[in-house]
């Protein structure tokens, strides 16, 4: 990032995922397979985007930054079962034809800033999904599993208990993301 002259960028949530072995976990905990398509919204550098691709049948890479989407293209380079798009991720669906992929599934590192919307497009979206593996701060997990009558319980609460099967996979210490979160 120095290098390029880029600084992460707080009102986009930018705090980036570096540690390679909960990369790989979180690409086992959502079981990805040859048969995959996998949207990743945020994709960042492609910390996440490169052991995703090595497991997948295709990932879409959105990145909403242009300065973000230039650097990890290049740090990607070429790779015939990556499409990096450099729109808003919760857009995906009008951009992505998942095609031969038996299995369409949403692996994200979502920001903090913009959890709620991006959801609610990942819940309407139109193409058959089969699963969202999702990183969410701890108090935002909180929310979603909120039992009535509590202060944390929302539309949000009702909405992913009554559609989703939620499930606390793994916690990520502050000191794996740069910057600090």
């Amino acid at each position: 990032l120095r290098e390029h002259g880029i600084h992460p960028k707080k009102f986009l949530g930018q705090n980036f995922l570096q540690d390679p072995n909960f990369l790989e976990a979180i690409v086992r905990d959502a079981e990805i397979g040859s048969q995959d398509g996998v949207v990743e919204i945020g994709s960042g550098l492609g910390h996440l985007t490169d052991p995703l691709s090595a497991k997948a049948g295709h990932v879409w890479a959105f990145e909403i930054d242009p300065e973000l989407y230039d650097l990890s293209s290049q740090l990607l380079g070429v790779r015939e079962n990556v499409t990096m798009i450099n729109l808003d991720g919760a857009e995906f669906a009008d951009h992505i034809d998942p095609g031969i992929y038996s299995k369409l599934k949403i692996v994200s590192n979502l920001p903090y800033s913009d959890y709620q919307r991006i959801l609610i497009r990942l819940l309407a979206c139109k193409h058959p999904l089969e699963s969202y593996t999702l990183m969410l701060q701890r108090d935002v997990y909180d929310k979603f599993r909120a039992k009535p009558g509590t202060r944390e319980y929302g539309p949000l609460s009702v909405l992913l208990q009554a559609t989703c099967e939620i499930r606390f996979l793994r916690k990520a210490k502050p000191s794996l993301f740069f910057p600090r979160p």
